[in-house]
C-alpha cells in the first residue's frame, strides 16, 4: 500500500500526516511523533482519530511505513477506536 511514496524516517513524517488503517481507511492524521530524538529511538505516534478528534496512541510495532503524506498501520478501524487514550509525558 503506498507503494508509490518514498520511506522516510519517523523523524523526518510532518506534523498532520494522514493516519491509514492496513485496509487504507483513513484514520486520522498525526498529532505527534513519540521518540527519543538522542537516542534515535522511535515509539510511536499519537493520533488525533478522525471520528472523535480524540488524541491515541499508536504503538511503533503497529506502524509498517512512514511517508512524507501518509503513516501506514496494521490496525483494523475497529482496533484504531480501542487504542489508549495518549497521554502526554
Amino acid at each position: 500500500m503506498f507503494d508509490e511514496e518514498t520511506a522516510v524516517a519517523w523523524k523526518a513524517v510532518p506534523p498532520d500526516a494522514v493516519v491509514v488503517a492496513g485496509d487504507g481507511t483513513e484514520l486520522g492524521t498525526v498529532e505527534e511523533i513519540l521518540g527519543d530524538e538522542e537516542e534515535d529511538i522511535f515509539h510511536g505516534i499519537a493520533l488525533k482519530r478522525a471520528e472523535d478528534r480524540e488524541p491515541v496512541e499508536v504503538p511503533a510495532g503497529r506502524i509498517t511505513k512512514m511517508t512524507m503524506e501518509h503513516v501506514v498501520t496494521d490496525l483494523t478501524p475497529d482496533e484504531a477506536k480501542a487504542l489508549p487514550a495518549y497521554r502526554k509525558r
